[in-house]
């Protein structure tokens, strides 16, 4: 046995209590055998007590925390102030009552019930249509002016609701001529609790999931995935509204009587108090955080008329000490006493999950970031495409495009031509309308004059969203990428467009759906690895350096397959090595057949690598050709290049 295979037998690392206690605390699966523990308990409950009064508060907690669970779609993946959930809960409980109490309907509840929750999906996408054209806060008041608006109508509309005194006589569920309980209603209410947080947990996982994320961080970077913000948002908002129509419908057959004071508009504020407290955008967060704050008033009767006040506590004092909610504050604190309990083993061993912990600050190997720089295998350029996009060669030509802002030209009559198979350069001083062209061809700024087509359709007043769709692709100056989701996640949103499966069939698990997330899961990591970035797939973004969060957003713009590809100054902030990764990832994308505009102020590497080049001056061309054509232009010397740049060229040639 040699002295390494002996150092290992023996290692309290490798064997004993120790590696018990490791695998324990790094099992990829204890924070969902941590859950079934907890929903275990809750089922039990029931079992154990026969008192209507504590099942009663119980199943209110869990049609809350079903409302929350819904609201932390829109409000806490999608980063949408969809504040009308009062409103939509007070409808369906209505809806559902109207349906199957009045005489000329009568329906049974288990028939009205879908018909109920597909009209407050209905009205959740209308109240969303109101307020498309505003952001923010104004949103959060048009939305919740709903939920004053809903309960008011009731009062009004006494003909079918009764008034202010409400309608009573609702009939309870039966099922196979069983009628539920409270306890039955208590296990009913727990079961949706499970089927939406696994429902939403696909949902957060599938392409639209990642596309939510993605708008909550920048509506620019996900048009720029090819999604469209109208249909994004309104998705939002029907997944924001079943989980309120399921709770109403629950409600309003477990109460068996509604009035319009049973709806108040100060529970859309209570619920959005419990997401953020729990944690928004985690799935545990909201019934964490509703859990909570649901407990007090429903449990301790003397607090009721403080409920407001103790919210607004909780909700305060929360943000101020843990801001991002209680789940992901525990998850770091756990993730940070694991590592200083445990620390990974050195030399590399492990799974990638437990080598990129993201309380982890180790500094990667030097391979990792400039692994790009090697010359791409025969097999990489094989996953990659097999040498060629799969749209083909298309080229992006612009004419006579004008572009003014104010009294300013960004632009004035710019002729350009990126040929595929080409890397052509867009080069001039700050200010000289780059950026300005980019912002044109991708359809964020619209043209005052002139035309751009990409291939041989005119892409000119389309939607950033459509015109990825016919095959364009850009980074930003900024790296726009999403620092909440993990690297992995980020290129798998950028690749929204290669999705082969319906919305439903990711939601409820179905079996393409895995075929195509296993898909496009490779896919992603081959494209990390093009970009050097391979072993950091586990990373959130957010923990990586402004030069690899530069090389991410070229790996998601390349997600969507794109025939042209604008890169905005990639290699600022970027070392020689990586500029030299940078270079060999660019020559095995022209060699797809990829067209590739390249906005750069790194002169000497533009010179490197394009094929073309082109120079603006004050939003007008003064200079088109090739690398050395380019720099020996007197205009161009004089305008950016400067005569240094001229000499050195001249002393090397």
């Amino acid at each position: 046995m040699s002295s390494s295979q002996r150092s290992s037998a023996t290692s309290p690392r490798r064997s004993g209590p120790y590696a018990l206690a490791r695998k324990v605390v790094y099992w990829p699966r204890l924070p969902r055998v941590l859950l079934l523990a907890a929903l275990f308990f809750f089922v039990i409950v029931p079992l154990l007590t026969d008192d209507q009064l504590t099942l009663r508060r119980l199943y209110l907690i869990g049609v809350f925390t079903i409302i929350a669970m819904g609201l932390n779609i829109s409000l806490g993946r999608a980063g949408e102030f969809f504040l009308g959930i009062a409103g939509l809960f007070a409808f369906a409980a209505y809806t559902s009552g109207v349906l199957t109490t009045n005489e000329d309907v009568g329906w049974d509840p288990l028939v009205a019930a879908p018909v109920t929750i597909a009209l407050t999906s209905l009205l959740g996408i209308a109240m969303g249509l109101v307020g498309l054209r505003v952001t923010s806060w104004y949103f959060a008041i048009i939305t919740f002016y709903f939920s004053i608006v809903v309960p008011l109508l009731a009062i009004e509309w006494r003909g079918l609701t009764n008034g202010e005194i409400g309608i009573s006589g609702v009939p309870p569920f039966e099922v196979f001529g069983h009628v539920l309980t409270r306890r039955d209603t208590y296990w009913l209410v727990l079961a949706f609790i499970v089927g939406i947080y696994l429902a939403t947990r696909n949902l957060f996982r599938s392409p639209w999931g990642l596309a939510f994320a993605t708008m909550r961080h920048s509506q620019v970077g996900m048009q720029s995935l090819g999604v469209g913000v109208v249909q994004a948002k309104l998705l939002a908002y029907v997944f924001a509204s079943i989980p309120c129509a399921i709770a109403g419908v629950i409600f309003v057959h477990t109460e068996k009587f509604i009035t319009p004071g049973l709806f108040s508009g100060d529970l859309s504020f209570l619920m959005a108090a419990g997401v953020m407290f729990g944690g928004a955008g985690t799935l545990l967060g909201p019934i964490v955080g509703n859990g909570i704050l649901q407990y007090i008033p429903q449990f301790f009767d003397a607090f009721k008329r403080y409920e407001l006040l103790i919210y607004g506590a909780f909700l305060i004092v929360g943000m101020l000490l843990i801001p991002r909610g209680v789940v992901f504050q525990v998850q770091l604190w756990a993730t940070t006493l694991r590592l200083r309990l445990f620390p990974p083993e050195s030399g590399g061993t492990g799974s990638e999950s437990e080598r990129n912990q993201p309380g982890e600050q180790r500094t990667p190997p030097s391979r990792v970031i400039s692994g790009a720089s090697e010359a791409p295998t025969a097999d990489l350029e094989a996953r990659l495409g097999g040498g060629r996009t799969a749209r083909g060669g298309l080229a992006l030509r612009a004419q006579g495009v004008t572009k003014r802002f104010g009294g300013v030209a960004a632009l004035q009559d710019f002729d350009f031509e990126a040929l595929p198979g080409q890397i052509t350069a867009l080069i001039g001083a700050n200010g000289s309308g780059k950026t300005t062209f980019l912002n044109l061809a991708l359809g964020y700024y619209r043209m005052d004059s002139g035309n751009i087509t990409v291939g041989d359709r005119s892409v000119r007043g389309l939607p950033a969203h459509k015109v990825v769709r016919h095959g364009v692709a850009r980074t930003f100056q900024t790296p726009n990428v999403v620092p909440e989701l993990t690297v992995r996640e980020n290129v798998l949103a950028g690749m929204f467009l290669q999705r082969k499966t319906l919305l439903i069939e990711y939601v409820f698990g179905l079996p393409r759906a895995h075929a195509s997330a296993r898909r496009m899961d490779e896919r992603a990591k081959t494209l990390l690895e093009l970009v050097g970035l391979a072993q950091l797939g586990a990373r959130p973004a957010g923990m990586l350096s402004t030069a690899q969060r530069r090389l991410l957003e070229i790996a998601r713009a390349l997600g969507s397959d794109p025939a042209i590809l604008l890169l905005d100054e990639p290699a600022s902030g970027l070392s020689r090595i990586e500029v030299e990764g940078l270079g060999t990832t660019l020559r095995t994308l022209r060699s797809m057949d990829m067209a590739i505009v390249l906005v750069e102020h790194n002169v000497p590497f533009v010179l490197s690598v394009a094929d073309t080049v082109t120079v603006l001056d004050r939003g007008r061309r003064i200079a088109v050709g090739t690398p050395g054509e380019v720099q020996r232009d007197p205009q161009v010397i004089a305008s950016y290049l400067g005569e240094q740049l001229s000499e050195k060229a001249a002393g090397g040639a």
